[in-house]
């Protein structure tokens, strides 16, 4: 259908999407689960000001937005054969709401990637469609390039502030935007910023030991671990059709003197790529620790970290858990993350890191999966010194 720029926000579903049990309105005939109050809400903070939500139909499928002073707009929420949502307002903060409800909605509130197609134009696009990626949050650019999507929705008619606002913020409405053009596929950049944070890598500036990763598209993992024993190694990771596929390792050892690490093995055949800016292509068998990482830090402000965790120790909980504090990264996200919570360790120490990552939502929708994962109110004694680097 092709798009038409009016005053009126029109989404059109596809029948069998409309009335799937992950959509919020999936259950309408059955027991009411649409929650235009959300909504409301989320124009009150918009715009500062109290925002009441009443509905006057007697299926409850049409509900209008208002303030003591005036009506601000309407939404209604069509039946399962007519399979879509309208928008009336006089205000773009009424438009960018009731969209953000719908994209939550799409993507199972955060439990699903979600992504944004733009036809032909980004500033007079023929075609806005809503695609939902499958959950496999490593495999998200892999898998937008194969297009292996499911067709949830088209927007057919948006107003032009919505449709400007909408290409220019497309993250922080919790999307992945694609621009679509001669058969070719283009991810948009994220709308935030990174911080001006540096993860640290060598055992100085973390003498109680870290594990530490980065990728540049979710689907390449390059860990270092360092264990306080003695030991620090480099894992070079890809993601597989079966989890994580080892691909190189390098293992240091402190043996001559304390402080002092040598690199004793090498496995797998190394191939440092260029996104892997903090090694030295020229690594060799009894190099020194700080001959082959050449940089104290990387800075989740390079173009070529996606996303970035650095775990820290906290206490040992059994004999294969421990507690850590854990810094995450996304260059989805508003801010970084630093949360506490118990992780496996695992044989490999790579994977310690990865099999945690993989169960996070690196993608916009910002979803942790885990209901005991809490962003920390306050940063321990631990985590303040060992992170005293990551300075904003």
């Amino acid at each position: 259908m092709p798009l038409t720029i009016d005053n009126e926000l029109k989404i059109v579903f596809n029948k069998d999407f409309y009335t799937k049990k992950h959509i919020l309105w999936g259950g309408f005939e059955d027991g009411r689960v649409v929650d235009a109050s959300e909504i409301a809400s989320k124009i009150s903070s918009l715009l500062n000001e109290i925002v009441h939500v009443k509905t006057d139909d007697v299926e409850k499928r049409k509900f209008t937005f208002y303030t003591k002073t005036a009506t601000l707009g309407i939404i209604y929420f069509g039946k399962p054969e007519e399979s879509y949502v309208t928008a009336s307002a006089t205000l773009t903060s009424v438009y960018s709401a009731v969209l953000e409800k719908i994209f939550k909605t799409i993507s199972a509130d955060g439990e699903y990637p979600i992504v944004m197609e733009i036809a032909n134009d980004l500033e007079n696009p023929s075609q806005i469609s809503i695609n939902v990626l499958p959950k496999e949050y490593l495999k998200t650019y892999e898998n937008i390039h194969k297009n292996i999507v499911e067709y949830a929705c088209e927007i057919t008619s948006i107003p032009r502030p919505l449709l400007e606002d909408l290409v220019k913020r497309h993250s922080e409405y919790g999307v992945i935007a694609v621009f679509k053009r001669n058969g070719g596929r283009k991810v948009l950049p994220p709308t935030f910023k990174p911080p001006k944070h540096n993860i640290p890598l060598l055992p100085k500036t973390c003498p109680i030991g870290f594990i530490a990763g980065y990728s540049p598209n979710l689907s390449k993992w390059l860990i270092l671990y360092y264990d306080p024993i003695g030991y620090y190694g480099v894992e070079y990771y890809e993601v597989s059709k079966d989890g994580f596929k080892s691909l190189w390792k390098l293992k240091f050892m402190e043996k001559e003197e304390l402080g002092t690490f040598r690199l004793a093995e090498v496995e797998g055949n190394l191939q440092v790529e260029k996104w892997m800016n903090i090694l030295n292509v020229g690594a060799k068998v009894g190099s020194k620790l700080e001959e082959v990482i050449t940089k104290d830090s990387f800075s989740v402000e390079d173009p070529n970290v996606f996303s970035a965790f650095f775990i820290v120790p906290v206490r040992r909980v059994s004999e294969e858990v421990e507690e850590c504090e854990i810094y995450i990264y996304s260059r989805y996200w508003r801010s970084p993350k630093l949360i506490r919570t118990n992780v496996k360790y695992r044989k490999e120490h790579g994977l310690t890191g990865l099999m945690w990552i993989r169960e996070v939502n690196l993608t916009p929708s910002m979803k942790w999966l885990k209901t005991c994962w809490k962003v920390l109110s306050r940063i321990s004694l631990i985590t303040a010194c060992v992170l005293s680097v990551l300075k904003s």
